[in-house]
């Protein structure tokens, strides 16, 4: 009878381990087919380098998935588990992936406090995270904050784009 008690309690893999191993893909391929799509739409997309879209894109994605892990209630060492998986497809990814990570972080949270603070967004704070990822983004994509109306465009598009698409990425079902 032992034999089979295996079979009737199986550990089952946990769901939000097997999403963090495929994030860093999920979030390079929103950067990769997203560029011509947004190029479309704002011409100064065009001469903004690719690899550097596509890394841009990457980090701000896993970014954004693992700020809202902290959000959710788990254990911590189920989170930290996660966490380790995030930072190791980085690494392996690209060897500055991580600390591309760190440095969205802290941008992220400085312009994320400044901003929340304005009028415009204790008025309205739905914009508040994909402004904030997005600045960040157009800063690493222009090598500085945004200026024009196309640029300060490109940051709504950009933050909207990934906090739309991995906001609850890690999330619990």
């Amino acid at each position: 009878m032992n034999h089979f008690s295996r079979f009737r309690n199986p550990v089952k893999p946990d769901p939000l381990l097997r999403k963090a191993e495929g994030l860093v893909d999920a979030a390079n391929v929103l950067g990769v087919s997203s560029y011509t799509q947004f190029a479309d739409e704002l011409q100064i997309i065009y001469k903004i380098d690719t690899e550097q879209w596509d890394w841009v894109f990457t980090i701000a994605g896993v970014f954004m998935a693992a700020t809202r892990l902290s959000n959710i209630d788990l254990e911590s060492s189920r989170q930290e588990k996660i966490l380790e998986v995030v930072a190791q497809k980085l690494t392996a990814w690209k060897p500055d992936g991580f600390a591309g990570f760190e440095d969205c972080k802290a941008f992220f949270e400085r312009t994320y406090d400044r901003l929340a603070i304005t009028d415009e967004y204790r008025r309205d704070p739905r914009f508040l995270s994909s402004d904030a990822i997005g600045a960040w983004m157009v800063w690493n994509l222009l090598g500085h904050s945004p200026e024009s109306e196309d640029e300060r465009k490109l940051n709504r598009l950009v933050g909207i784009s990934v906090t739309h698409t991995f906001f609850d990425w890690l999330k619990l079902n």
